[in-house]
Parts: C-alpha cells; structure tokens; sequence
C-alpha cells in the first residue's frame, strides 16, 4: 500500500483499492458485532442520518475492533505518512450502513476546498477516508460510486454527473480509500440484507472535520486504555481526547 505508485495514483485520482487489506475471516467476524452497534444506536437515537436508509454510528475502539491491523497496520500509516506526513492521526471510527431498500445516495463531497478558489485545484491531500466493506461491494448490494479526479475540480457543481465515475466491487478484506475531497456516494441496496461498512477518517494533524461529527462522538476509546497504548498509537488516536471531553459537555 505505501508503495510510491500508489501513492501517487491516489493523489492524481483521489481514490485507490487496495486488495486483501484484512484477512477476509477477520471481517466476517467483525460483521455480526457492526451490525449489532448499528440496531443498538437506532434503538437509543444514537445514529446519525446520512441520506433515506443510511445512518452512521460509532464503532467503540474495544474488544475486536481494538486491533491495530484494522486502523494503525505499519502498511497503512506508511501510505498515510507518504500523503500526510509522520504526525497523520484518525479522526473518526465509524460504521456507514445501508438498509435493504435503500437508494442511490446523493452525491457529494466530505470537504470542500480549504481556500474556496482556484489554488484548492493544486492543494495535496488533508484528509482521507478509508471504507472497510463488510458485505461484498456489487451489483445488488450497492457499492461506493466515485468519480476519479473530481478532487482537483473544485468548482463542479454536486449535480449528477452521466459518466465519469467508477463503481468498485470489492470482497470483504479489500479496502476503499477516498480523498476528503473527491465525490462519491452510496449506491442502491438492491438485496434484502444491511449493507455495513466500516469507516475510518484520518486526516494532517491540524485539520479537524467541523462539519459532520456535531451530534456524535465519532471516536470512542477508554483514555486510561488509550493511555496504556504504544506512543506511536496513542498520537495517532489523540482526538478520541477531544471529543470525549465534547461529548461530556453537550451531555451537560
């Protein structure tokens, strides 16, 4: 994944597949315990709406999801390292699910441009999503849609674009990764299962996400846990402090 090639193939598409990221084992197991987080935060409205039969909700960082071959694997905070830099750190932990019946999401963008101008065309990558496919990616489940290069075009209109765009499939294990910037969506749940996939949001240590984690904690670790962590992963896992203490306060 750190390759150079790949790298670059990231920065001029925005996006990259990366096969056989996770033991395909691994996922399955990780499968039963998503879904359950999922229908738990419904049941208690701790899920965060994110288009007609998509909710977001937080994978508390405990048990197996407290496995750094899923968020902190040496291939990928190389890859990360080359494209943000030693000090690169995660944001948020999250699994997207699509329910059986939901359709084509709208297409948008995670950020915009930092500058809102013409210079954001030549900016690098701040921050990066990596999806983590539970369920197979295709035809009838649904995939993530993005559109190569829309990144680097800031003044595109988020209006439905005819061609252009890429519609990965992919088998649990193999991962996604999208540029904060780039437009994507979620494409129709056509089966009669849930269609989970695991988020994780890492981004340059000086940016935040302002925009989507207002009414949930997006990274859920307990600190005296993270404060027993190896230093590498504990910098890596820092803003789980932050929104912590921000929870606590809407909390009261």
């Amino acid at each position: 994944m750190a390759d150079p090639a790949n790298v670059r193939t990231f920065e001029q598409s925005g996006c990259l597949i990366v096969d056989r990221y996770l033991n395909p084992l691994k996922v399955r197991a990780l499968t039963e315990l998503a879904l359950a987080e999922i229908h738990s935060a419904e049941t208690r409205s701790g899920a965060l709406v994110v288009g007609t039969g998509r909710r977001m909700v937080p994978i508390p960082i405990a048990g197996k999801f407290d496995d750094r071959e899923i968020f902190a694997a040496p291939e990928l905070r190389g890859f990360l390292s080359a494209l943000h830099g030693d000090n690169h750190v995660l944001n948020c932990f999250t699994c997207i699910n699509a329910a059986p019946g939901a359709q084509d999401q709208h297409i948008h963008r995670d950020y915009g441009g930092l500058f809102e101008d013409k210079v954001d065309s030549f900016c690098p990558s701040f921050a990066v999503n990596l999806f983590i496919p539970l369920v197979p990616f295709n035809s009838v489940n649904g995939t993530t849609r993005v559109w190569p290069g829309t990144h680097r075009k800031p003044d595109l209109s988020d209006d439905p674009m005819e061609g252009g765009f890429i519609d990965p499939e992919l088998e649990p294990g193999s991962v996604l990764l999208v540029d904060y910037r780039l437009k994507h969506c979620g494409t129709a749940n056509r089966s009669r299962a849930d269609r989970p996939v695991i988020c994780l949001g890492y981004s340059r240590d000086w940016f935040l996400d302002t925009l989507h984690y207002k009414e949930i904690n997006p990274l859920q670790i307990d600190l005296d846990i993270l404060a027993a962590k190896p230093t590498p992963e504990q910098h890596l896992l820092s803003r789980a402090k932050m929104y912590a203490s921000l929870e606590t306060r809407r909390r009261t």
